[in-house]
């Protein structure tokens, strides 16, 4: 009863974590997060099957892999199954028919054969993938590239269904209800939260309450914001597009300000309006842009002071 291949983690470290009976891929992504190495561990019970050896010798040197065991019966192989909780246990399709039953559920079998019916057999047995035999480097690693990407695909699916959950008992709602409940706060959502700039080598991502005003420079944006200033190489159209234009007006060709930063709009002569913005900057207004954004707000500042 030959069992080569080490536990990544011992069982009384993983009950300490509080992972103990949870899902596989649970507890070998937070095996993967203590040691460093890959995310999968994998059993290979190849029975004194001469290509278990080259399976397990590739297997090992593979960056995705936390740990490999090489079972020659069913003994050991099943008290293996039963402590580290494998993710992945590669073996012909005669002994995942008779074993499948005796490992935990969330366990994943690659099938080894020789013939396309060894293929179609191991998928309508629900296999999660086939490797064909003789064993080849590329075949391997193209296997193992399918169980990463259904690793994470799992991960995801658990993390979104815990997240579900937490959600639905805490609003105390049913699944259906809370997707109903999210829908309808999206669409009632009408400004964006963060917007991405580029600056320089960068990316920037600013919340639009942060932005003050935003001034073109030739081929680039100068956005003022109260802590510091950022340059961007983009157009004034292509910024208001990000933002919220019903907060954000244009105050002249090359300036768009934030109206929520505006402290005053003064009338120096009846061609010349200036926006005092709350931190002293002081913004020409075309003449233009007056009429067509700041007048009237003008007009409801006044309006509003003369009523108090």
């Amino acid at each position: 009863m030959l069992c080569h291949g080490q536990h990544a983690l011992s069982d009384i470290r993983i009950k300490r974590a509080g992972l103990a009976g949870e899902h596989p891929d649970v507890v070998a992504a937070y095996v993967a997060s203590v040691t460093g190495k890959g995310a999968l561990q994998v059993v290979i019970l190849s029975f004194g099957e001469a290509h278990g050896s080259g399976l397990y010798t590739e297997l090992e040197q593979h960056p995705a892999v936390n740990a490999v065991h090489v079972c020659n019966d069913e003994y050991s192989a099943r008290e293996v199954c039963s402590t580290s909780a494998p993710v992945v246990i590669f073996a012909p399709l005669s002994t995942m028919l008779s074993m499948r039953q005796q490992v935990p559920v969330g366990c994943r079998w690659v099938v080894m054969g020789e013939s396309n019916d060894d293929a179609l057999a191991a998928f309508s047995a629900c296999a999660s993938s086939f490797l064909p035999l003789p064993l080849t480097v590329d075949n391997i690693h193209r296997c193992m590239a399918q169980l990463l990407s259904e690793t994470k695909r799992l991960q995801f699916r658990r993390q979104y269904q815990q997240v579900t959950e937490g959600l639905c008992r805490q609003f105390g709602v049913t699944p259906h209800a809370l997707s109903a409940m999210l829908r309808r706060q999206c669409a009632s959502r009408n400004e964006p939260g963060v917007v991405g700039l580029k600056s320089g080598s960068e990316w920037r991502c600013l919340h639009p309450h942060d932005i003050r005003w935003i001034e073109a420079a030739g081929d680039y944006m100068c956005v003022y914001t109260l802590g510091e200033n950022h340059i961007v190489r983009s157009t004034l159209s292509d910024l208001l597009k990000k933002l919220d234009n019903t907060r954000f007006l244009r105050a002249s060709r090359s300036v768009i300000a934030n109206v929520d930063c505006v402290a005053e709009i003064e009338t120096v002569t009846p061609s010349l309006h200036i926006l005092h913005l709350d931190d002293g900057t002081q913004v020409k207004i075309s003449r233009r842009c007056y009429i067509a954004h700041w007048q009237q707000r003008q007009k409801d500042d006044r309006a509003g002071q003369r009523s108090r």
